[in-house]
């Protein structure tokens, strides 16, 4: 007669721990490694978003490598454009904002502090009367004086400002030898996965 064993417990290991470990191993070492890491995952993304429009060319009888260096003139003219349109308007839509600063406090001060009070029934002090004029051109001086200090410190630092040009020239040359080659890139991946 054949003894039935008992059944076998299995134990849920709680595999949490374990990946939040990873995560916060991998969080600290791209923050800690963020000036080496950082051209090549610019150069990354460029290449994943540039990469279907380089297939298309490559689709329409393009060499891979000319589809990719019309991709990048694109991709150019395009941050161009974009910085020639928006960067003026976002200075004029900060020029508008500190304009309309005093407006603001003024419609807290008469409108929203009384409705305030009136509807929840607490006293609360006044706001105190400012002077936007004075305080904007205070602040203003302040801030370029510290944008001055910043530009000293990176011009001050000749191999920092060396640096940071040649991380920044880095990253589409990276752009662009991972999109030439994408598709053979990401075949190996899968392939290891």
């Amino acid at each position: 007669m054949a003894e039935i064993e008992p059944p076998v417990e299995i134990v849920a290991v709680n595999r949490w721990p374990l990946v939040l470990a990873v995560l916060g191993f991998l969080g600290v070492a791209f923050y800690l490694l963020q000036p080496i890491l950082l051209p090549f995952i610019l150069g990354w993304l460029i290449a994943y978003l540039g990469d279907p429009l380089v297939d298309w060319l490559e689709r329409h009888k393009l060499n891979r490598t000319v589809a990719v260096s019309l991709v990048f003139v694109l991709l150019t003219a395009i941050i161009i454009a974009a910085l020639l349109i928006f960067v003026p308007l976002l200075v004029k839509q900060l020029d508008v904002l500190i304009q309309k600063i005093p407006l603001l406090y003024q419609w807290l001060t008469e409108v929203a502090m009384p409705w305030l009070q009136q509807r929840l029934s607490v006293t609360t002090s006044v706001l105190p009367p400012v002077d936007w004029s004075s305080q904007l051109a205070d602040n203003w001086q302040s801030l370029g004086k510290l944008v001055a200090q910043t530009g000293k410190k990176i011009t001050g630092s000749g191999v920092s400002l060396l640096l940071g040009l040649a991380n920044f020239a880095l990253a589409p040359v990276v752009a662009f030898y991972l999109m030439r080659d994408w598709d053979m890139l990401m075949g190996r991946a899968l392939g290891i996965v």
